[in-house]
């Protein structure tokens, strides 16, 4: 049974990379929406508190039932439980990032949600196995294409409602797509470094971006099976320690898989590996990720993630789901041959 998280922050949310935190230094941008190990974690550390599990306990796997590692996993292992989905909620409608094989031909990019209205979206078509001969050369089997009058705009950075991705055709209407700073706002904090005793060093200042919903926007997390968590309750997300409130809530109706297609996009962030870099059709910039690791008391070893809004061939991870839009790229590569 699938479980559906509608969570409040009680504050700001911090997501850090792997970028090093210089004193003095400006520092990361927050990544959002986070990598779904983020999520799992704080998932996990939620059901041990909630079933009154020390962590001692559980990195030693004492006095821990095997209901509870059945539900989350034994501790350094993996998550027995998947996200299906990272999403913002607004108005009652459900945002994901805008597909990256998603364009309008405009001169310029639209500011806001508002300068979207009527704009047509063109899908990236695939570049012919016969254009080969233009001697370019890609990790991909086939090169997006997009033809356009005048320019090419890419929708990174957009939040579009979900039902769009089983439309055969989309031309935006009202409050059908934002802009991020309409939905959150990125707030740039200072803190201080504390030593092994938890004691501040002199003349270490920290600058680091945080992530603000706005008052009327929600996150809404989606886990394929149930993690054991109580129905509502509070979620240790991200660093510093920053609090969420979630409820479970029923399963929103648009966010629903159509079926076998030919494209699918991520709706989170979905781990990159050699064995599905075949699989990628476009894709915004790959970022990177570490962790903490509870049995070890150590970093995790850095890993490299696809954005949500990646687009892929194949459904590679169980967050991904069905775009069925009428490719329009690919009908003029004729003139390629």
């Amino acid at each position: 049974m699938s479980v559906w998280l509608e969570v409040t922050p009680l504050d700001t949310l911090f997501f850090r990379g792997n970028e090093p935190m210089e004193a003095g230094q400006l520092g990361p941008v927050s990544l959002f929406p986070p990598p779904v190990s983020v999520i799992q974690g704080a998932i996990r550390t939620a059901v041990l508190v909630e079933r009154g599990v020390s962590f001692a306990d559980y990195r030693q796997e004492k006095s821990v039932s095997h209901e509870i590692l059945d539900l989350i996993g034994v501790c350094g292992g993996q998550a027995p439980f998947a996200i299906t989905a990272i999403l913002l909620q607004k108005g009652g409608r459900y945002y994901a990032p805008a597909p990256a094989s998603w364009f309008i031909d405009e001169p310029e990019k639209p500011l806001s949600g508002e300068g979207f209205r009527g704009k047509q979206v063109i899908v990236a078509g695939a570049m012919p196995a016969s254009a080969g001969r233009l001697s370019l050369v890609a990790s991909s089997d086939s090169l997006p294409l997009v033809v356009t009058r005048h320019h090419a705009v890419s929708l990174a950075g957009a939040w579009v409602a979900v039902e769009l991705f089983a439309s055969g055709s989309v031309t935006f209407a009202d409050g059908d797509i934002y802009s991020g700073s309409e939905l959150y706002a990125v707030e740039r904090r200072t803190g201080i470094k504390l030593d092994g005793l938890r004691k501040v060093e002199q003349g270490h200042l920290y600058s680091a971006s945080h992530i603000r919903l706005h008052d009327d926007v929600t996150l809404l997390i989606g886990v394929d099976r149930d993690p054991g968590l109580a129905h509502t309750g509070i979620l240790q997300l991200g660093g510093e320690q920053r609090r969420a409130r979630y409820e479970q809530v029923t399963a929103p109706a648009t966010v629903r898989d159509t079926g076998a297609s030919a494209r699918y996009v991520a709706l989170a962030p979905v781990e990159a590996s050699p064995e599905n870099l075949s699989s990628v059709v476009t894709a915004y910039q790959p970022v990177m990720s570490a962790g903490w690791d509870l049995l070890k008391g150590f970093h995790k070893p850095t890993t490299t993630w696809y954005p949500a809004g990646s687009v892929f061939s194949e459904k590679i991870a169980p967050s991904c789901l069905p775009l069925t839009q009428n490719v329009r790229g690919h009908v003029v590569c004729s003139q390629y041959r």
